[in-house]
Formats: C-alpha cells, sequence, structure tokens
C-alpha cells in the first residue's frame, strides 16, 4: 500500500509551538532595535539643529543662539511658553529642511507638513492660533517657519545649570518664576516679545548655584558664567558638555509626550554630543520630579507645563 507523505496534527501543533515560542523572544528584541535605531535617527536630528543654532551664534552679534520663539504668524504675542527656537530667525540660512524638526518615534505620525502645515501635532499653541486665525497659510502643503511650535522637541534658549534644578526646593523657586503672575517669565514674554532677546532677570536667586538673580541668554562661552561649586567658584565652571541645549518633549501627565520607551529623552548638549537620559519617576508630583538629571526631571516638566497657554490636543 502507497504511504501519503504529511504530517501528523500533533506534529503541525508542535511546529505552531515553536514558531511562536521563537516570535516571542524575537518580536522583543526587534522591537528594542527598531526603537534603538530610530532614537539615533533622533539624536541625529537634535545634533543638525543644534549644528545650526551653532552656525547662528557664529554670525550673531554676541554669539548668542536663537532667541525661543514668542510670536505667531501674524505677529500676535503666544500666551504661555513655546519652548521652540524661532524659526524666522533660523530658515532657511542656517537649517534648511523642516524634516530635522521630527522624530521617528514620536506619537504624532507624518512629515513636516503634516505635523506644521495641516496640524498633526500636540501644541496647543498651534492649534490656538489655527483655530484664531493667526496661522493664515496653514494648510496650503508649505511649511512655513512661523508654523513650527514646540514638539516633539524642546529648546529653552536660556541657558540653564542642571545643578541649579536637583532638589524639590529649587524646583519649587524654579516654577515659581517662570509661572507665577505676573512676574513669571511666561507672562513677561506675553507683555514683550522681545525679553526673548536677552538675559532672563529674576527678582532673586532660585539655588546658591547661581552667583546672581540672572539666566542668561545661551551663547557661546556662557558656560564659564555658570558655576558647579559655590565654594570654588573658579574651578567649577561648568563644561559645555554638562550645558543642555535641546531635548525630546516629555511630561509626567501622558507617556504620548515621550518620544521613546522606555520613558526618557535625548539629550543635545552645548558641545555638540547628545545622550539618553531615562526618566525615573520620584514621588506623585511630577514637577518635583528629582529621579534623573535636568532637563528629564521636574525642572522639565515645568517647561512642559508652561505651554499650557491653552489646552493640550491629544
Amino acid at each position: 500500500m502507497k504511504r501519503i507523505c504529511g504530517f501528523t496534527l500533533i506534529e503541525l501543533l508542535v511546529v505552531i509551538a515553536i514558531i511562536s515560542i521563537l516570535a516571542a523572544i524575537l518580536l522583543p528584541a526587534l522591537s528594542r532595535a527598531r526603537e534603538a535605531a530610530r532614537r539615533a535617527s533622533c539624536q541625529n536630528n537634535l545634533k543638525q539643529l543644534g549644528f545650526a543654532c551653532k552656525l547662528y551664534a557664529d554670525e550673531s552679534g554676541g554669539n548668542f543662539f536663537p532667541p525661543v520663539k514668542t510670536l505667531h504668524c501674524t505677529g500676535i504675542p503666544i500666551s504661555g511658553l513655546s519652548p521652540m527656537m524661532d524659526m524666522e530667525r533660523v530658515y532657511p540660512e542656517y537649517l534648511n529642511d523642516f524634516a530635522i524638526t521630527l522624530c521617528p518615534s514620536f506619537a504624532f505620525k507624518g512629515d513636516a507638513v503634516a505635523l506644521w502645515d495641516q496640524g498633526l501635532n500636540p501644541s496647543s499653541h498651534w492649534h490656538h492660533a489655527e483655530e484664531m486665525g493667526w496661522l493664515p497659510t496653514a494648510g496650503n502643503g508649505v511649511v512655513e517657519p512661523c508654523e513650527v511650535y514646540d514638539h516633539p522637541y524642546i529648546y529653552f534658549g536660556w541657558a540653564l545649570n542642571p545643578s541649579g534644578l536637583d532638589t524639590e526646593d529649587k524646583l519649587h523657586h524654579f516654577e515659581h518664576a517662570l509661572l507665577e503672575e505676573p512676574e513669571g517669565l511666561v507672562h513677561r514674554l506675553e507683555l514683550d516679545p522681545h525679553l526673548a532677546q536677552s538675559d532672563w532677570m529674576l527678582e532673586e536667586r532660585w539655588s546658591d548655584d547661581m552667583a546672581e538673580p540672572v539666566v542668561y541668554r545661551l551663547r557661546e562661552g556662557i558656560e564659564r558664567f555658570l558655576i558647579t561649586d559655590i565654594n570654588n567658584a573658579a574651578q567649577g565652571a561648568l563644561a559645555q558638555s554638562s550645558l543642555p541645549v535641546l531635548w525630546d518633549a516629555l511630561s509626567g501627565e501622558s507617556p504620548d509626550h515621550f518620544n521613546h520607551v522606555p520613558g526618557g529623552c535625548n539629550v543635545l548638549y552645548m558641545d555638540g554630543h547628545a545622550s539618553f537620559l531615562r526618566y525615573v519617576p520620584t514621588g506623585s508630583d511630577a514637577c518635583r520630579n528629582t529621579g534623573s538629571a535636568f532637563p528629564v526631571n521636574g525642572g522639565g516638566i515645568i517647561l512642559h507645563e508652561a505651554t499650557h497657554g491653552h489646552d493640550h490636543h491629544h
């Protein structure tokens, strides 16, 4: 009798079980590898944005980095903080491709046109401006420099020393200086957007690490004015490799505000290198988080809260 070749049901079930086990083992590894590649791409974009800042500083009076964005396209002052460089000062002389403002890991997918011209982004400022008619060219298929707001990257424009934002008390005073009415920075910027081009003058220091009550504009050489040891200022100047300039968006309120999983941020430093810092939760108040160095702690969360001039779009 001729034997029919084939697999028995048991053999098929065994093969399916083996494939399932292999998939369970390999798929997480493949997912991690894809995320590592996306994270590397985001780091590269941060470095290119940082290079644009350096080019701008080389040609600006006083070697200043670009100021933070303070105006909508029609010249109306922004209510709240939009932590992104003023692209009208950068594009196209120092940055000629808006794709660099994107991160492949960003929860809001799309190209630069989708993000900044069509509004596929979480920036409350962009959506409020579009509702109010302050983005007159939105939806025309072309990204205008004034249409680029905060997210997926954050740029503050002033030099924040991480050692001045490493305790709950320092974070409390930083939040007060940034948000308190009427003297908080965000309110002063709305009244006078040109303050974005000046050092941030404070009523008082929020940390002993500050030699005087002022937060300096980002500019080449500013690290020499930032100290890490109040008892030995001559030997304790901050290095450019420790001064954050740009970083991924983060938030204590929603996982989709992190570009990367596990939660954390790429951080670009003034010397041009970028590192990934993981967000480490501590306590119930995200604005007092001290689990990692600034900006991936309560200081970064407070800057995010400052963007809430209007409700976020998710």
